[in-house]
């Protein structure tokens, strides 16, 4: 189990851009490093009343860095988990917004 922060969520997007220069799957893939249990710890720290309002805040946080560490990239639509490529986020996530690295 990790921290959401901004450091850990920084570095999964340095991580994910070095592999995936398009930033495509971006937040499916931080949400795939944070891990179920770290996002319902979350949850409750934050106060949040459910999981997927956890989400969506670590949704935010992920697009409000990737814009400040990559200012011309662009939100392009919510997509539904692919769950061959993101098979542990089958059962808690069912969606998330892409991006465009620019």
């Amino acid at each position: 189990m990790v921290a959401v922060n901004k450091g850990f969520i920084r570095t999964c997007i340095d991580s994910y851009i070095k592999g995936n220069p398009k930033g495509r799957d971006l937040t499916a893939f931080v949400l795939s490093r944070l891990g179920r249990l770290s996002v319902e710890k979350y949850a409750r720290a934050a106060h949040k009343g459910r999981l997927d309002e956890a989400e969506r805040a670590i949704g935010t946080l992920v697009k409000e860095l990737l814009l400040e560490m990559y200012r011309a990239s662009r939100p392009l639509r919510e997509v539904k988990v692919d769950p061959a490529a993101f098979p542990d986020l089958v059962g808690w996530v069912s969606g998330y917004m892409t991006y465009e690295v620019g």
